[in-house]
C-alpha cells in the first residue's frame, strides 16, 4: 500500500497565480536536500506546510505527514501536486510510523471544551453598548433575532480567548490557561485514535494518515509525484 507526502506551501503561496510553480520549487528543494523533515520549530503564523495552529498546539509538527493512499493528492489541483511516495507498511516496521485519523475535527472539539472551561472561571465581558451594537447593525444587518443574539453574547468570553489563540496571541486572559489544558489533555485524545506497530497494520486501511516521527530520508521514496503525475522508481 502506497503512503503519499504532498509538499505544503505558504498561505500567500497557496492564493497565488504561481502555485504551481511554488509547488514545483518546493518539490525540487526538497529533493535535492534528500529528506522530509517534521516542521518541529516555533511555527508562524501561515508558514508553509499543511498544519493548522491546532495541530501545530497538539505537537503534530513534530511528524512528518503522509496519506494512506491519494487522500491529500485529491484535495489539490492536479499541476498543483508535488511530492513524495513510500511503501507504508516500510514506514511502519522500519521507521516508527503511527496509523490515524485526521484529528482536527477532533482538536477543535478538545479546543472549545478548554475554552469554555477556562471562560466560566473569568469575570463575563461588559454588555455590547448600543452605540457599538448600532455599529454592528450597520455593517452585518439590523434583524432583531441576530442583534439580540449578538447583545447576549457579547458578554461571554469564548470567542475572544479563541482567536486570541489561533492569532497566537498569549495576552489575552485565559488563552494562556485554555492552551496548557488542551496540551495536558491531547494525548489522551490521540492515544485514542492513532496505534503502531502490529495495530497499525491491521489499521492502514481504516485510516487515512501516517505520522512519521522525525526525519525522513528520500532514499527511502518509491516514487514521486510531480504535476499530479505519480511515477514509481
Amino acid at each position: 500500500m502506497y503512503a503519499e507526502h504532498i509538499v505544503g506551501l505558504t498561505a500567500r503561496e497557496k492564493f497565488s497565480n504561481t502555485i504551481a510553480q511554488s509547488a514545483a520549487m518546493r518539490f525540487a528543494a526538497i529533493k535535492a536536500d534528500g529528506v522530509l523533515r517534521p516542521y518541529n520549530a516555533e511555527r508562524p503564523i501561515g508558514a508553509h506546510g499543511n498544519t493548522s495552529e491546532l495541530d501545530h498546539l497538539a505537537g503534530d509538527s513534530a511528524y512528518v505527514f503522509l496519506s494512506v493512499g491519494a487522500r491529500y493528492r485529491e484535495y489539490v489541483e492536479p499541476d498543483t501536486a508535488y511530492g513524495f511516495v513510500f511503501d507504508a507498511q516500510q514506514l511502519i516496521l522500519e521507521h516508527g510510523a503511527i496509523v490515524g485519523m485526521d484529528m482536527l475535527e477532533h482538536y477543535e472539539d478538545l479546543m472549545e471544551q478548554c475554552i469554555a472551561e477556562v471562560a466560566a472561571t473569568l469575570p463575563p465581558l461588559p454588555m455590547i453598548t448600543d452605540d457599538e451594537l448600532a455599529d454592528f447593525a450597520a455593517l452585518a444587518g439590523d434583524d432583531p433575532t441576530m442583534l439580540d443574539y449578538v447583545r447576549e453574547q457579547s458578554v461571554y468570553r469564548d470567542s475572544d480567548i479563541d482567536m486570541a489563540i489561533r492569532c497566537g496571541d498569549m495576552t489575552e486572559p485565559g488563552a494562556a490557561e485554555a492552551v496548557a489544558l488542551f496540551r495536558q489533555r491531547v494525548p489522551a485524545l490521540q492515544a485514542a485514535h492513532r496505534c503502531s506497530g502490529e495495530a497499525a497494520l491491521a489499521a492502514l486501511r481504516d485510516r487515512i494518515e501516517i505520522l512519521v516521527p522525525s526525519t525522513l530520508p528520500l532514499i527511502y521514496a518509491i516514487g514521486t509525484i510531480e504535476a499530479g503525475k505519480v511515477v514509481i522508481s
